[in-house]
């Protein structure tokens, strides 16, 4: 189940809107470190995915729109620094790109580690420690090089997690 925003007239917005599960996200994550390559087949020309990846913008501030004027995005004055944009994929500090959906949804891609990430969370718009967890904790491990045990240790520490399921009804009469 994908969809996207759209008009009333049935006219799509084009670089937002995009409403998928976290599976779905992963999959375009994966295709585009993949240079649009899936399952063997390229679905989508490589040269134009490594150029939606490539930085078009220098670095900005974000800036919100008060009706009046622009003034910085954060409500306490602090500047909203982005290192750049490509086409629809925001740069990150390491190389990578990312693309940014609305209460912390992310795609993050790590070419050089060879790595996507997907997040999706609930959290207020001005929310940074998401991103700086991922680049203070996340990102150093991805950087490291693996070893048999460590691969061991995360597929038996793998083994023993799981979400406990909610009992009740799937659907409400309501």
């Amino acid at each position: 189940e994908i969809s996207w925003d759209v008009s009333p007239e049935g006219i799509g917005t084009g670089g937002n809107g995009l409403s998928c599960s976290a599976e779905d996200m992963m999959k375009f994550s994966v295709l585009h470190l993949q240079d649009g390559m899936w399952n063997g087949q390229q679905v989508i020309p490589a040269d134009w995915v490594r150029a939606t990846r490539h930085n078009h913008v220098g670095e900005f501030e974000m800036m919100s729109f008060d009706g009046k004027r622009y003034r910085p995005a954060d409500p306490a004055g602090v500047p909203d620094i982005r290192p750049g944009y490509g086409y629809q994929w925001w740069m990150t500090p390491h190389g990578g790109t990312r693309a940014a959906g609305v209460f912390g949804q992310y795609y993050i891609l790590l070419p050089e580690q060879r790595a996507a990430i997907t997040i999706t969370a609930a959290l207020p718009l001005s929310e940074k420690r998401l991103l700086s967890t991922v680049w203070a904790e996340l990102f150093p491990a991805l950087t490291q090089p693996g070893s048999a045990a460590a691969d061991a240790a995360l597929s038996s520490r793998l083994a023993t997690l799981a979400m406990p399921v909610e009992a009740g009804a799937l659907q409400s009469p309501r």
